[in-house]
């Protein structure tokens, strides 16, 4: 019934009909057949279980009495898809709300059943749940992000510091040329000012001269 060229009669390697259908209702994934009218014919237990929806309630039925109107849209979009065409049609991811109100992520593929004609007469679903594997892959893309961003604001940090050392690395600089210039004015005023100092013992009775020496010393202090 894989094939997407699966009769609806016959037999496959000499099992026959129940046969089949007990092969059906043990395998672990969904599997689910539509009429041309994408009412519900047959549902295994795995469906059932998937679903949540009693099978008996659900046979004769459409996606549109069991499921939010934007994923029953979708799932009949697919359907007519698979029925115009005649080719398998692959969904890789499908959001579907069970009966309990869990979101499951599913992968499902819908196949053409044909008769000995060939004419398409149902369609075979078959549903692979991978909700763990969505939430796995958001989770680490939530970790990614999360590194990211503590990567990020740990580079922040890194380049805050490093202006900052940057900046008392110049202030350092700074203060040493500053150093250096005080060292280098201090001195020659300091002789500036012992020469005046000298010459004003030196020449006590000349007032002008006393004064221009007294002028000398102040402004050598001030600077």
């Amino acid at each position: 019934m894989n094939h997407p060229q699966a009769r609806a009669e016959g037999s496959v390697a000499g099992l026959d009909a129940p046969a089949l259908m007990e092969i059906l209702e043990h395998l672990a994934h969904a599997v689910f057949v539509k009429d041309r009218e994408l009412r519900f014919v047959f549902l295994n237990r795995a469906a059932e279980h998937l679903l949540g929806f009693p099978r008996d309630e659900m046979l004769g039925k459409t996606d549109h009495d069991f499921f939010p109107k934007a994923e029953a849209d979708f799932f009949r979009e697919k359907d007519l898809e698979m029925f115009q065409t005649g080719d398998s049609v692959e969904i890789a991811s499908e959001p579907l709300t069970d009966a309990a109100g869990t979101v499951h992520h599913l992968s499902t593929t819908k196949t053409p059943l044909r008769n000995a004609r060939g004419e398409v007469t149902h369609l075979v679903g078959v549903i692979h749940d991978i909700t763990r594997l969505v939430e796995a892959d958001e989770a680490l893309r939530g970790v990614n992000e999360e590194l990211e961003r503590r990567v990020l604001a740990r580079t922040a940090e890194l380049e805050a510091a490093q202006r900052e050392l940057a900046r008392k690395q110049r202030i350092s600089v700074l203060g040493k040329l500053a150093g250096g210039v005080a060292h280098q004015i201090r001195n020659p005023l300091g002789s500036i000012s012992n020469a005046a100092s000298i010459l004003r013992v030196a020449r006590p009775d000349s007032p002008e001269f006393r004064a221009t020496l007294d002028v000398l010393r102040e402004e050598s202090a001030h600077a």
